[in-house]
């Protein structure tokens, strides 16, 4: 009896094969706009030429995450040398995404980040949480201090408790990942208010 792919495993391998088209499609352009350009298609670089080890640096950078910023001006203006670096450049990623390999790669982080998210949310919805609470106990003893007058000199720990100089849950940082944790469904809006 075959073997039946993970649900992972088919996830993995639809979105390899949808990058593998993107970045395909995109190969199509680029050979069209060199074709545009000189009325005939174009021939690819010989192997381990300057252009190709340009091209090769820059299919690396594709590979992690760059691929977004490909073609940073789409429409026009780039030279020839330009496009056939990008087009290059795609031809590897391509190639690349087409390995067994990488492929296996890839299933391996997927499952690996599956197997790890229900920790790795608990530990989130934990620290958010936590995180809150110190919030709120910052916002008291603020009060607190302020409405102790002349004697808060007297009380001890005034200079840390109370006036967020060691930990920042007040600002910006504490703000997005309040967000992000409530629009991953780690933690409910309603629950960081009541901390």
């Amino acid at each position: 009896m075959e073997r039946q792919p993970t649900t992972v495993e088919a996830l993995t391998r639809a979105e390899i094969r949808r990058k593998a088209a993107a970045f395909d499609a995109m190969d199509r352009e680029l050979t069209e706009r060199l074709a545009a350009m000189y009325g005939k298609p174009s021939i690819a670089s010989p192997a381990f030429s300057e252009p190709e080890k340009a091209a090769y640096s820059r299919a690396k950078q594709l590979l992690n995450g760059s691929g977004d910023r490909l073609l940073p001006d789409r429409r026009g203006g780039h030279s020839e040398s330009e496009i056939r670096l990008e087009r290059d450049a795609v031809r590897l990623v391509v190639a690349a995404l087409q390995r067994e390999d990488v492929a296996l790669a890839a299933i391996e982080t997927a499952e690996r980040v599956e197997a790890l998210s229900p920790e790795w949310r608990g530990l989130c919805r934990k620290w958010i949480l936590a995180a809150a609470a110190f919030y709120k106990l910052e916002q008291r003893a603020q009060e607190f201090i302020d409405a102790a007058g002349e004697a808060r000199f007297l009380l001890p720990l005034t200079h840390l408790v109370g006036t967020g100089a060691e930990i920042d849950v007040r600002g910006e940082t504490f703000r997005t990942l309040a967000k992000a944790a409530i629009a991953e469904g780690i933690v409910r809006a309603d629950e960081l208010e009541r901390k």
